[in-house]
């Protein structure tokens, strides 16, 4: 078994000053090296530290008898015990992004980590197994109705199948899959931002979490802003809003 999870670390600068840091998290369907291009050169733009790695389940992983698992904060755990060994890394000043289903993994890792001193969501998800149940593509997506799909769309549900370690037709699986993939905002007492897309802010289920998600954060540094899905067609401006956000935090 792996002992070690490949990810990278690139410092804003090329000395030992101590410097915000972010640490991004992906989600169902990432790579750590997708992370890199996701937001690496905003991050040094903005005079952040970057960190990213793949956490069991994602990148290649599950190759390698490493599924997704319903306690994400332990990888992210680890995560900052290195981060913290560097003499970089401002430990008043650390960060953690999740983008997808990172949006439930980064707020389990700081509900766990008080290390972690501000959290972004894209976006927030409370419990990730209701959010899969009010998914119809998930729920139908039987092995004869995935054979209807286009070679894409069918490859794409089952990896992600595969990557919560299921048989590659057992699709609506993925349900029960996500048994235990939570977050108690009750206890994310840190500043946090959730970033929710506005095509998905349509779901029911989605607006419920949101909500849920705010309605319970106790720190009174919180925000929702309209986006939209990882805001992948335009990263600079999750950049902006992101460390605009996270600069105003730690002028605090």
């Amino acid at each position: 078994m792996r002992t070690l999870l490949p990810g990278y670390f690139r410092k804003a600068a090329n000395d030992a000053t101590p410097r915000k840091t972010l640490l991004m998290l992906g989600g169902g369907e990432t790579f750590a090296e997708d992370l890199v291009f996701y937001s690496m050169p905003q991050a040094h733009q903005r005079g952040y530290n970057f960190m990213t790695l793949d956490m069991p389940g994602q990148g290649l992983l599950p190759l390698e008898g490493m599924p997704f698992r319903p306690q994400m904060h332990q990888a992210a755990t680890k995560t900052v015990d290195y981060a913290l060994s560097r003499p970089e890394v401002d430990p008043a000043r650390l960060a953690v992004f999740g983008i997808s289903g990172g949006g439930g993994f980064a707020p389990q890792a700081a509900q766990h980590d008080p290390r972690i001193k501000a959290v972004i969501m894209n976006a927030c998800v409370v419990d990730a197994h209701p959010l899969f149940a009010s998914m119809p593509p998930v729920v139908t997506a039987t092995p004869e109705k995935v054979k209807t799909f286009t070679p894409f769309h069918a490859n794409t549900v089952k990896l992600i199948a595969w990557r919560w370690g299921l048989a590659l037709d057992d699709v609506p699986g993925l349900v029960e899959a996500n048994t235990g993939f939570s977050f108690d905002p009750a206890k994310v007492t840190v500043p946090a931002l959730s970033l929710v897309g506005e095509g998905e802010n349509q779901g029911e289920e989605t607006r419920r979490q949101q909500k849920l998600c705010l309605d319970g954060l106790p720190n009174p540094i919180k925000g929702l802003v309209a986006s939209h899905h990882c805001v992948m067609e335009n990263r600079s401006l999750v950049a902006q809003m992101a460390f605009d956000w996270l600069d105003d935090v730690f002028k605090q």
